[in-house]
This record gives C-alpha cells, sequence and structure tokens, in this order.
C-alpha cells in the first residue's frame, strides 16, 4: 500500500489520482480478503487489522438508541468534571511551569514552520504570516477552554492540497465536515482500516516531508546550513528514541549549533567598516578645489555599520590602520552612524585603534554617536573625550568632513582664503580659474594659463554683468523667486537657507548652488532647528543648476557678515550675448561646465562607488 501511495503522490499530476488510490486500497484489501475466505474477526488476530477496542456497557432503548450512545460516548458528565476547577491541584501548577514554557515555545516554532513550510508550496501567492499565527493561537485558546489539546495546521494535508493545485474553500469545507462527524461517530473508524493503509499514510507524510526538507532543500542552503539541518534531524530522532519526547531538546540543540555557526562565520566574513568618500558636500571655488584633489588622500572616511562586536572588531581595526598607513592618512574620520550596536571588547578595540592612529600622527574625528549605548561605552573606554579638541566629536560624518577641508586650506592656502576674503576680486579674475588647464597656453612658470581667447572673452563678459551690494542680512533671492540669473561672489559671503519642509516637496536644492562653507554659522533659534544652513564665499557660483532647469530658486539667499559683493548676469542678456559675442558665451559654458563638474564628483562619484558601479 505504501509503495502505491507513493506511487501516486510522485508519478500521478491528476488532482483525483492520490483521492481514488486512498479510497481504492482498503476496498481492494477487504476484497482481496473476502476472496480468500479470511473473516474480520481473523484480520484483526493476524495484525492486518487493529484490534477492537474493550466492549461498553450502553443502554440503548427505543428510538433514541442512537442518542444515546453519542452522549455516552462523548462522556459530558466526565468532560464537566474536568473542568471543574475545585477539582485542580494548583499546588503542582508551578512545577508544570517548565512544561507550559517549552510547550509554548514547541508550539509556537512549530506553527511558526508550519507556516514557512505552506507559504513555500503556495509559489508567488503571499500568506498573511501574522494573520495565520492569530487563526492558530485562536484555536488553541477555545480548545484549552474546552478541555482540548494544544496543536497546529494539519499542514501535511494543507501541503499536499497545493501541490495538487487544489484552491477551492470546498476542500477544507469537505474536512471540516469530515473530521466533525467522525467526531460525533460512536465508532472508531480506524478500527475499520487495513494497518498497512494506516501505516502506508504515515509513511507518505514522512517521506514527502523529508524529501522537501532533507533532498530537496540542498540547493537552497549553503553547505554549512545544510550540514545543520541534518545534524538537528539525527540528534532530534536520537532523542526521540531513547526517551518519550525529545523534540525541543532536539530543537535545542539545532538553535544552540546555528548560534555558533552564526557567530564563527559572521566573525570570519562580516566587515563592519565601509571605506566611503572622504569628500564632503562643501562644493568650493575652483582654487580651493584643486588643492583638495591634490591632497585627496589625506582624509580617510569610514563609515562603521551592523554590530561590531569581538571577532568583528579585531578585522574591522586591523583594515583601518593598515588603510591608513597605506594612502598616508593624516585625518581619519570614525562615523558611527550604522552601527546598529558594540560590546566592551569592540570598544576596547577601538580605543587602541585611535591611540595607535594617534602615535602614528594622525588626528582621528569621530561623528555620529546617536545611539547612546554605544556613546557611553566608548565613553567609558575613553574614546570619546568630552570638551577633547585633539579628537573632536561632530553630529555627522560631513561636518567632519568639512572640518578637515578647512584645516587643509589653513595649511596649504594661507595666503588666499577666497572663502572668507572681503576683499574684492575682479570679475575676469574669477571667470578665469575656472578655465585653467582646458587649452594649451602655460605662463612663465610654466603651469597651465588661460589663454588669449579666453582672457579676451572674459573682458567682453564683464560689462554684461551686474555689480550688487548686499548689507548685512539683505536678501539676494528667495525660495520661490524664478531663478532668472546667474550670480558669482566677489567679496564677503552669503548665507543660504533651506526649511525640512521645502526639502521633502522639492527635494534636496544641494545641487542648485555651489556651497562654500567658511566656518562662521550664525545663531540658530529653537524655531531654526529644521533649517538646513550654509555659508558661501568668494568665487562661487550660485543658482547655476536652477537657471538651467528654469524653476524657482528653491533657496533663500542673504548677506552674511560684513555685507557681500555679488556680479549678476540675467537670462536676458545672455541670451543677447549668444547672438551679439558667441566666444564670450562659449567662455560661460565652460565656467559652468567646471562648476557642475566638480557636482558631478562629489556627489554622483561616491554614489557609483558606494553601489559598486564603474
Amino acid at each position: 500500500m505504501t509503495a502505491a501511495m507513493l506511487f501516486a503522490h510522485f508519478r500521478v499530476k491528476h488532482f483525483l489520482g492520490m483521492p481514488a488510490v486512498l479510497l481504492l486500497l482498503p476496498l481492494l484489501f477487504f476484497a482481496a480478503t473476502a476472496a480468500l475466505g479470511y473473516s474480520v474477526e481473523e484480520c484483526r488476530v493476524a495484525g492486518w487489522l487493529p484490534a477492537a477496542p474493550a466492549a461498553r456497557s450502553i443502554p440503548v432503548s427505543g428510538e433514541s438508541g442512537l442518542a444515546q450512545r453519542i452522549f455516552v460516548d462523548l462522556d459530558l458528565e466526565r468532560f464537566v468534571q474536568i473542568l471543574d476547577p475545585r477539582a485542580v491541584h494548583w499546588h503542582f501548577l508551578p512545577r508544570q511551569f517548565i512544561s507550559v514554557v517549552g510547550l509554548t515555545i514547541l508550539v509556537t516554532f512549530g506553527s511558526s514552520l508550519d507556516i514557512a513550510a505552506i507559504q513555500a508550496e503556495l509559489g508567488g501567492q503571499k500568506l498573511d504570516y501574522n494573520g495565520e499565527l492569530e487563526a492558530i493561537g485562536i484555536a488553541n485558546l477555545v480548545s484549552g477552554l474546552a478541555g482540548g489539546a494544544t496543536g497546529s495546521y494539519i499542514f501535511s494535508q494543507t501541503i499536499f492540497s497545493a501541490k495538487r493545485g487544489v484552491q477551492s474553500r470546498w476542500n477544507g469545507i469537505v474536512v471540516f465536515v469530515g473530521e466533525f462527524s467522525l467526531f460525533l461517530v460512536p465508532l472508531d473508524v480506524l478500527q475499520f482500516l487495513p494497518t498497512s493503509y494506516i501505516g502506508g499514510t504515515m509513511c507518505l507524510f514522512g517521506i514527502d516531508i523529508m524529501k522537501d526538507w532533507l533532498v530537496s532543500s540542498r540547493h537552497l542552503m549553503s553547505r554549512l546550513e545544510y550540514l545543520i539541518l541534518w545534524f538537528t534531524f539525527v540528534i532530534t530522532m536520537c532523542l526521540t528514541s531513547v526517551e518519550t519526547f525529545g523534540v525541543i531538546e532536539g530543537i535545542a540543540f539545532g538553535s544552540v549549533a546555528s548560534s555558533f555557526a552564526f557567530a564563527i562565520n559572521y566573525a570570519q566574513t562580516s566587515d563592519v567598516r565601509e571605506f566611503v568618500s572622504a569628500t564632503s558636500s562643501v562644493v568650493r571655488p575652483w582654487k580651493e578645489r584643486q588643492v583638495l584633489s591634490s591632497l585627496q588622500n589625506s582624509i580617510l572616511a569610514v563609515s562603521l555599520h551592523s554590530f561590531a562586536f569581538f571577532g568583528a572588531s579585531m578585522h574591522m581595526t586591523k583594515g583601518i590602520e593598515s588603510q591608513a598607513e597605506e594612502q598616508g592618512a593624516r585625518f581619519v574620520c570614525l562615523d558611527f552612524g550604522r552601527l546598529s550596536g558594540i560590546d566592551a571588547t569592540a570598544a576596547d578595540q577601538i580605543r587602541m585603534l585611535v591611540v595607535q592612529l594617534e602615535q602614528g600622527g594622525r588626528q582621528v574625528l569621530l561623528s555620529s554617536l546617536r545611539s547612546s549605548t554605544v556613546r557611553r561605552l566608548l565613553a567609558a573606554h575613553s574614546v570619546v573625550i568630552p570638551g577633547s579638541i585633539s579628537r573632536p566629536v561632530f553630529q555627522s560624518l560631513d561636518q567632519s568632513l568639512k572640518w578637515c577641508e578647512a584645516k587643509l586650506l589653513e595649511r596649504w592656502l594661507p595666503s588666499n582664503p577666497l572663502s572668507i576674503s572681503n576683499i574684492e576680486r575682479p570679475l575676469t579674475e574669477l571667470l578665469l580659474q575656472y578655465v585653467e588647464g582646458f587649452g594649451h597656453s602655460t605662463g612663465a612658470d610654466g603651469r597651465p594659463s588661460p589663454s588669449s581667447n579666453d582672457v579676451a572673452a572674459a573682458r567682453a563678459l564683464v560689462p554684461h554683468f551686474d555689480r550688487l551690494e548686499l548689507n548685512v542680512g539683505d536678501y539676494l533671492f528667495r525660495q520661490q523667486d524664478p531663478a532668472d540669473a546667474l550670480f558669482i561672489v566677489a567679496a564677503g559671503g552669503l548665507r543660504l537657507t533651506c526649511p525640512a519642509n521645502y526639502e521633502k516637496s522639492h527635494g534636496t536644492s544641494r545641487a542648485q548652488v555651489a556651497w562654500v562653507d567658511t566656518g562662521h554659522s550664525r545663531e540658530r533659534s529653537p524655531s531654526d532647528a529644521s533649517e538646513h544652513e550654509e555659508a558661501i564665499g568668494v568665487g562661487a557660483i550660485v543658482g547655476d543648476t536652477a537657471f538651467f532647469a528654469c524653476h524657482s530658486c528653491g533657496l533663500d539667499a542673504f548677506a552674511a557678515s560684513g555685507g557681500c559683493t555679488v556680479f549678476r548676469i540675467s537670462r536676458r542678456r545672455l541670451e543677447e550675448l549668444e547672438l551679439s559675442n558667441p566666444s564670450a558665451v562659449v567662455l560661460l559654458q565652460k565656467v559652468i561646465l567646471r562648476d557642475l563638474t566638480q557636482l558631478q564628483v562629489q556627489h554622483l562619484g561616491p554614489i557609483q562607488a558606494c553601489s559598486r558601479l564603474k
């Protein structure tokens, strides 16, 4: 019978194949035994049929005999006695706590596995995981209140139905009506089914489930996971062979093995540090960009993520130290914004890393210490030192990178502080600094210099720009103003602000301007907490992206302390220049091209690097 069931299950694809086999096998058995002359009692004696239950004295009289047999079989009086709270030995209840917890875990874990198994068979159909668990919980609650046992799905039947493509609700209705009818009938149906039939059905369930989870699942798992699966199965079978109940213990052994495997594998392969772009969001004047580009290896930016613990932290610190040595970094920025957690060993490893870096002449900067646990552990291990100048802590990685860039510029551009200069620079100088290196002309020192054509074009552009002088707090433009002009800062600085609600509805406006952080932020009131603010200085181009996109400025721009001088060219004058002096327009396009290219290098480049794009 087992062979016939297995053949029908694995080879016959029609949905009526298995029901037909299950129906015909008992009929064929009784037909064969009758033809061979065996009676039912002889079959029971031979073990081909289950033994008959002990006879019970059931009074039967009149037409109500069947009802009496049903109610006697249900034994309602005994059922009521079981639910009587006075019959409970309450002093034994605390001793059952471990068993109750174990049973709860078993049913919960088993139910989750049942749902996962059913979901695997449903293919693309989404199963409501929470809804299924709620249904199991409610059913167990009702069963317990009625004196029944705990349980879960008959998931084997659900899987078999799914494999056969049976999706009609009538399947469940028929099962419910049939099982409830068998519950009411005062007969044990199993005593009329051949033992080989019952055993074959159980073998079918077991073989099909083991085939799915012990054989067919091989390609769905890694080698280690597959070994743990077999280890859990073998240990569970061994425990159940010597104990009356070893499923919980077997699952516990498997869980412990999985935990050890995860810890070892995570420590060996997980890298909780990532080297990110060491360029801030500041878009500076061309001279400053050139200096920072030549010193790009001076800053090492590291983003720590995931969970840092003893095994992963050792690999992390060694990688950071070797990278800092390799590129000769002067500043090392450690960002903790993506770090979900840390243990004491990892915190001490970071302390040793910071000490080693500082002993090597490097300055360490910390940022994004949003987690109170991470901050507390780092402070306890003397990584975070409140008020320390040599090891500052910033709110974001971008702020720490701005600080590093400012230090580099202080050293390498001490005589040319464009970003904070109050001395007005000629417009021709500001324009020509963007086109250095475009042509093949060189100066007396052998360095690239603007060509004579570029110089002539720059001088031709000057009359078409308007010179604007702004006092402290005067607005150059507001958010909703149309972007119908380009601006170049000649002296002083501008403040650019953008409320958070505007960014949410219109997107970030960083790409609309050339940012230059002067490091002098005004005091903010609590009402300004959600407002994004930057400062720009001499040489910066403002509004170029918004100008060519033909939409609103998206920012408020006003003069910073000390006032500001700005050159402006309107859209109308630029259109007139296209007809009257195309070479001057070409020069301005070169200027804008280099400015926008720097935006791409600073913003699109890191995004491509993070996405592993080439």
